[in-house]
């Protein structure tokens, strides 16, 4: 909560890195809130890094490459 009681509420965030020189299969656990990910970063992707892409069950990262996942905001 806020300084005036009030809660706060943020994105929940999955940082996967890959520092290997070879490609690595990760399996995504799944997020807080069970409502799956979707990739907001990958730095494998120079010429689109900030593409967005929903994300199943696993993720291949490539060599040397950070992807960050974000959480998917609650069915309406």
């Amino acid at each position: 909560v806020n300084e005036m009681g009030q809660p706060l509420v943020d994105d929940t965030f999955l940082v996967l890195l890959n520092s290997s020189h070879e490609s690595v299969r990760y399996t995504v656990p799944d997020g807080p809130h069970a409502h799956g990910w979707e990739q907001v970063l990958d730095t494998n992707d120079l010429e689109e890094p900030f593409k967005s892409a929903a994300i199943e069950e696993w993720i291949e990262l490539q060599p040397r490459s950070v992807v960050l996942l974000r959480e998917k905001a609650a069915q309406q």
